[in-house]
């Protein structure tokens, strides 16, 4: 980032300081942060008056458990989420922000351009793939904007390539969920006595097969969003640090995770014709496992990645910004952790006399992922 001093310590080091002294941490408000709202608040209250319009007609009190069953599987999967390594230092704003994406603007933008998409296939006699072109092509596409826009928002505490899974899976998740209400009030009014029993039919089948399907398919895209993102340099077969990134390798792993996850997805809603009933409905079962799989792999490897920073108390790690030429606030210092006079809450690191840290001279610019003056992985440097 131009114009902007940036500095990495870690999550113990900053809350370790006196409350006076340490700079607040907030969410990023630049351009990104108003389009995330301009996109959202008018996306909200399509959903609202959608939701209505599902549930007109429906027995008393569908619309309710509908809305009891949303949220709870919000809260039971998100929770899951966040007790994953890779979303150690996650704040719960952000997790909001990231959820309320999925089921607003996500949703929203995808019933805009959706049913074009899946009227066009359908009149080209592609009847296969009618829901592949529906879902496939705008959910992934509306889903990966909101990941960009909440790592944007959020890069103070989301900072490394992992994290694009984490929001990945959040906004994923706020998309599965609002969308298995929204067929169940539609759908349920199908059954032939119930329509409390047809929602939460539907409701219990599309968590059967196919549980979290969003989650998965937005959590590889997010990790191609987040290497895009925050990615540092590579390191070489001697251990050091090669040249930095270049912008066709970012945009390649935005490029190669985006159609990992649009793969699974179209693969997903493929409608096979005259085939025998069992490879019908072994099909989905089968690619949703092989893209929870793929995304299992990614996350333990990650995991595996970060496991000596989170061992040397560096991790979770924030991400401070500050224009240059803005004064710092009293006192006018920001020590620095490891640096030759700082007392250091790592484990291992004697306390040294103090000292205090001098702003830069010139902007710094600060490859995502790399950090200083910490002990970190050589692959962070």
């Amino acid at each position: 980032m131009r114009n902007y001093q940036i500095l990495d310590v870690p999550r113990a080091f900053h809350d370790a300081q006196p409350e006076q002294v340490r700079p607040k941490l907030t969410m990023f408000k630049d351009a990104w942060f108003w389009i995330y709202w301009l996109i959202v608040v008018p996306s909200l209250g399509f959903m609202v008056v959608l939701t209505g319009a599902g549930a007109y007609g429906s027995d008393d009190g569908v619309l309710f458990v509908g809305l009891f069953l949303m949220v709870a599987e919000i809260m039971v999967v998100g929770f899951v989420i966040s007790r994953l390594k890779i979303a150690a230092g996650t704040p719960t704003r952000m997790m909001v922000l990231a959820v309320l994406w999925g089921f607003t603007g996500a949703m929203g933008v995808t019933l805009t351009f959706g049913w074009p998409i899946s009227s066009f296939a359908e009149k080209m006699g592609w009847h296969t793939f009618v829901a592949s072109f529906g879902g496939g092509y705008p959910e992934e596409i509306t889903k990966a904007l909101g990941i960009w826009l909440v790592l944007s928002i959020g890069r103070t505490w989301w900072n490394r390539p992992w994290h694009g899974i984490v929001a990945g899976m959040l906004v994923g998740l706020g998309f599965d969920a609002y969308e298995n209400v929204l067929y169940g009030l539609n759908l349920g009014l199908m059954h032939p006595t119930s329509d409390m029993s047809g929602m939460l039919e539907v409701f219990l089948v599309r968590n059967i097969f196919g549980s979290g399907m969003h989650v998965i398919m937005s959590g590889l895209v997010g990790y191609g969003i987040g290497q895009a993102m925050f990615a540092g340099r590579k390191i070489e077969g001697n251990g050091q640090p090669g040249p930095p990134r270049t912008a066709a390798w970012r945009l390649g792993q935005v490029l190669k995770w985006g159609f990992a996850g649009f793969a699974s997805h179209f693969a997903f809603n493929m409608q096979l014709q005259n085939v025998d009933m069992f490879v019908g409905l072994a099909w989905p079962v089968v690619v949703w496992a092989v893209s929870l799989g793929g995304l299992v792999i990614v996350i333990v490897w990650q995991t595996r990645v970060l496991r000596p920073a989170l061992r040397a108390g560096a991790y979770p790690s924030l991400t401070l910004y500050r224009k240059v030429g803005v004064a710092p606030p009293v006192p006018p210092a920001w020590p620095v952790p490891g640096e030759v006079g700082v007392a250091s809450p790592q484990k291992g690191l004697a306390p040294l006399p103090q000292r205090q840290w001098q702003p830069q001279k010139a902007p710094q610019q600060r490859l995502p992922g790399a950090t200083h003056h910490v002990p970190m992985p050589e692959e962070w440097k």
